[in-house]
């Protein structure tokens, strides 16, 4: 599965996903958007680093971990409805992001935004 492209999740029961996703480094799109009881991604999170499209929409994380900024081929992110979500300070460190779709309400937003 070292070769894997898409990972559709979507409308699953899952909290978190394995360490072991970070193996998956040939990954260019990652949904997990509608899995109401997801709360975390991995610190292996950071070895993904040609995913381009990430959707959690109506996930139930509380904050991205700060290695998103290792992604460094993220163009997309939908952070919609998020029943939790807190903080967008690490934001700043996605360089190339050109999509971020944002559809909730959040306690702190980077000022290194905009």
């Amino acid at each position: 599965m070292k070769f894997l492209k898409e990972l559709l999740l979507n409308q699953i029961g899952i909290k978190e996903l394995p360490s072991s996703i970070g193996y998956l480094t040939s990954l260019d799109i990652l949904d997990v958007s509608w899995c109401l009881k997801f709360q975390k991604l991995p610190n292996s999170f950071a070895n993904m680093r040609r995913l381009r499209k990430l959707y959690m929409r109506g996930t139930n994380i509380k904050e991205l971990p700060s290695s998103i900024g290792y992604l460094e081929s993220l163009e997309a992110l939908d952070l919609s409805y998020f029943s939790n979500f807190e903080n967008f300070l690490e934001m700043e460190k996605t360089k190339f992001l050109k999509d971020l779709l944002v559809e909730t309400a959040i306690k702190e937003l980077s000022s290194n935004i905009g």
